[in-house]
């Protein structure tokens, strides 16, 4: 069964384009979440460069049809930075 993310009309430069901001997304709340938890701005760099060029990211973004692991990871770092900032914010810290 083909993946409903990847569709046979569009062009494979448009999909990589989208893969690609997709990372670059993951990247940026990469750094919004350790830096939550740190709250060391280098550390939180230092780590969302490395998840930015580490060759373990590369084929989720460089195969087609790979866009379900890189939305999986968007949407859980989001979460993870909801339930982080509610819970702080709950706690009265």
């Amino acid at each position: 069964m083909p993946s409903p993310f990847c569709s046979v009309t569009s062009l494979a430069s448009e999909q990589s384009t989208l893969d690609t901001n997709i990372h670059t997304l993951n990247v940026v709340l990469i750094y919004l979440f350790i830096l939550l938890i740190s709250k060391r701005t280098q550390a939180s760099l230092a780590s969302s460069l490395l998840f930015a060029v580490h060759p373990v990211t590369s084929e989720a973004v460089n195969a087609i049809c790979f866009r379900e692991d890189l939305l999986a990871l968007s949407f859980m770092l989001l979460v993870l930075i909801i339930y982080y900032e509610g819970g702080l914010k709950i706690s009265g810290f």
